[in-house]
This record gives structure tokens, C-alpha cells and sequence, in this order.
């Protein structure tokens, strides 16, 4: 008797098990389903979202035809959930695939999403618990398999790209890591975004980067400069608004003159439109070995991008060169140059100092003492400007010419 009753409770048991399981899968749309959608439209206040629940499991449920504001597109998300109760979900991981964008780069050099608007709290928004969209974050973003097309510069580029994003509610942030592929080329970038302050930390780094990529469109902008090579380089920023800091590992020079540059590094100050860079890096030519040069160069894009750029080398002693059947030696060489104006019209001066020097040429000697050199340079690129000019001047002391015939 007693085992028949065991069998008997253990069968009510299993009996009841399975009619919650159907219960739950006969109900889990309308379980599921409505959570979705209440998160979506929580998000999605100001959107136009369109989608169709394709799956529905007790721990995941596929979305695809996704249309946001009928311009963003989106093949498929894949949604990986807890159901706490029936009344609330748990977002553990949500997985974008085939994500389409259009993009486009306003007069402020601001970059536009068509069909998006970023959310921006208001100051006396201090509480992270209300902000809409934080209802909808999961603990992870996955997006894979994305593009987005960038009309920029007369000209449209696919750039494809995947991410991941962690989100940490506990200390507010989240963490962002992005691969894009422009020109076939990868560029990782990481992101810290603090929910009640903003973007923390940027970070954008690339690695044999072909700079023939971008040659055409620095060429126009800046006319008559050509560069090529593969370039490592890297961007940070613990204050966007403020500074920032640029290292590329080098860059090879075709116009105006031919050199090459290594260990480029800047800091760059931004106050409203006017940037301030300094810095330093390498540069290198046939008659001259690696050489140390320091710059600054102030910039106001209200003023007609305004430019005031000065360079000069750092002080050595001497400096030997031989370029094909000429040899010499500077001491004490002191290299300055100063322009100012626009990309279209500007002026400066180029000037090299030297306490003593010599250049040989096969049997002959051009031996100097006390020696300047000036340029002074005027570039001219509007409608009826001549280019560039120059008017070039020399002073010396005890100059000689030896020759031993």
C-alpha cells in the first residue's frame, strides 16, 4: 500500500510538471512577446520600429526584419534571457547580425546616422535608473556581420565592422570594442562610456595601415602633399572634448620633398573650434640622417582654419652627410621655420644657422664660418594666386673656397 501510494503522488508530481511545461510553452508568446515589445518601446519612444518574433524558446527568442525609422536595417537579433517571473525577463545576451547603417559627415565634421538619434540626459537627470533605454541593456552586445555606408568627401564607402559591448550595472559603464575594415584595412578601437558622465576613455589604434588609402583626400585638402607607406598608429583620449594624444610609427613623404618621417607623437588641446598640437617626431632624407624635430601649431576653424605652424630641430653638435660625390659637416646646425595663414594662402620663413661648416666635392672645399640662410616663402593656391614663391638670402663669415688641383 505504501509503494502504491508513492507511485501514485510521484505520478500527480510528473502530471503536474508536464502541465506546466505546456502551460509554459502554449503561453510563452504571450510571456515572452509583450516583455519585448514594453523593452523595445521603452528604447524606442521616438523610433519607428518594425520586427517579427520568428522563435520563441524559455531561454532565447530570434527577431528578424528589423526596420528602424524604415533606415536602419537589421537582418536578425538573437536574444538570450532569464525568466525571473512572469511578469519580467533577464537580458543575458543579445546578438546583432547583419546591421546596416548610412552615414554622413556634416559642415561641423560631425559624423550623422540617417534614422538615429542619440539620447542625451538632461543635468538634473542624476539617477542612471532613468534613463529609458537602460531597461533594455543586456549583459552583453554582440554585433557581427555589420556595415555602414559613410558619404563623406564626394565619395561613399562600405566600411564593414563587428562589436562587443559589456555592460557592468553595477559601477554604470559600459565597455565597447569595435573592429572596423575600411579600405579592407582593420582598426580597433575601445570605448569606456560612464552612464551619468559620459565617454570616459577612447582609444583607436591600427597596424600596417596603407596610408595610399588616404593619400587622395590629404592631397586635396592640403595641395601639393603626398604620402605613402604602412603606418602603425594610435589615438587616445581620457577627455574627448579636451585632449588628446596621436602616435604614428611612421609615414613616407613624395611631396613637396621626399623624407621620411618616424615616431611621430602629438598632443592635441581642443578650446571650443581652436586646436593647439605639439609634438615631435624624425625625419629623414638622402643627405641627412635621422633627425629630431619639435612643433606646435595653433588652429581656429572659425577663422577660415587659420593656421600658425612652427618647426625646429633639436640642438646637436654636428652633423656629418655625403649624398653621391659630395660630403660635409654642419656644426651646431639650427633649423627653424614659421608659416601662418590658411590652406589656401600663407607666408612664412625657413631659416638654417650654422657656427661653422665645410662641403667637399672630389677635390674641392666650400668652407664656411658664422653662416645663415633664409627663405622667405609666400604659397598662393586661389584662383589668381602664382603658387608658390620664394626669395632666398645668405650671410656669412670667413667663407672659403679651397681647391687642391
Amino acid at each position: 500500500m505504501r509503494f502504491k501510494k508513492i507511485i501514485t503522488i510521484t505520478a500527480w508530481l510528473c502530471l503536474g510538471f508536464i502541465i506546466v511545461c505546456l502551460f509554459l510553452l502554449v503561453n510563452l508568446t504571450n510571456i515572452v512577446e509583450p516583455q519585448i515589445k514594453k523593452r523595445l518601446a521603452k528604447i524606442s519612444e521616438s523610433y519607428d520600429v518594425e520586427f517579427d518574433i520568428q522563435k520563441i524558446g524559455i531561454f532565447n527568442t530570434f527577431v528578424s526584419k528589423i526596420r528602424i525609422n524604415k533606415k536602419i536595417l537589421i537582418d536578425s537579433i538573437n536574444i538570450d534571457y532569464d525568466i525571473k517571473n512572469f511578469s519580467s525577463i533577464h537580458l543575458n545576451k543579445i546578438t546583432v547580425s547583419g546591421l546596416s547603417l548610412n552615414a554622413s559627415i556634416d559642415k561641423n565634421n560631425q559624423i550623422k546616422i540617417d534614422g538615429l538619434k542619440f539620447f542625451k540626459p538632461s543635468k538634473d537627470q542624476i539617477s542612471v535608473q532613468e534613463l529609458p533605454f537602460l531597461a533594455l541593456l543586456p549583459d552583453k552586445i554582440i554585433l557581427q556581420n555589420s556595415n555602414i555606408v559613410l558619404n563623406a568627401f564626394n565619395n561613399e564607402f562600405l566600411i564593414p565592422f563587428d562589436a562587443l559591448s559589456k555592460i557592468h550595472s553595477k559601477d554604470k559603464k559600459i565597455l565597447a570594442k569595435t573592429n572596423l575594415y575600411p579600405f579592407g584595412e582593420k582598426i580597433s578601437t575601445q570605448i569606456t562610456y560612464d552612464m551619468k558622465k559620459g565617454v570616459e576613455f577612447i582609444k583607436v589604434e591600427g597596424k600596417s595601415f596603407d596610408l595610399g588609402h588616404v593619400a587622395p583626400f590629404i592631397s586635396k585638402k592640403v595641395n601639393g602633399l603626398q604620402i605613402k607607406g604602412l603606418v602603425d598608429f594610435n589615438i587616445e583620449t581620457t577627455s574627448p572634448k579636451m585632449k588628446w594624444k596621436i602616435n604614428l610609427s611612421e609615414a613616407n613623404l613624395i611631396q613637396p620633398i621626399k623624407a621620411s618621417l618616424k615616431d611621430l607623437s602629438t598632443t592635441l588641446l581642443i578650446d571650443n573650434q581652436k586646436l593647439n598640437a605639439t609634438g615631435s617626431f624624425g625625419i629623414s632624407h638622402k643627405m641627412l640622417p635621422v633627425t629630431q624635430i619639435e612643433y606646435s601649431l595653433n588652429l581656429d576653424l572659425k577663422k577660415d582654419n587659420y593656421f600658425d605652424l612652427r618647426i625646429n630641430n633639436r640642438k646637436i653638435k654636428s652633423h656629418e652627410f655625403e649624398y653621391e660625390s659630395i660630403a660635409g659637416i654642419l656644426n651646431d646646425p639650427q633649423f627653424i621655420a614659421r608659416f601662418n595663414g590658411n590652406l589656401l594662402k600663407a607666408s612664412g620663413q625657413i631659416s638654417l644657422s650654422l657656427s661653422k661648416g665645410s662641403i667637399q666635392r672630389q677635390k674641392d672645399s666650400f668652407i664656411f664660418a658664422d653662416t645663415k640662410i633664409i627663405s622667405d616663402i609666400v604659397a598662393d593656391f586661389t584662383d589668381q594666386g602664382n603658387g608658390v614663391s620664394s626669395k632666398l638670402s645668405l650671410t656669412g663669415n670667413n667663407i672659403r673656397i679651397k681647391s687642391d688641383l
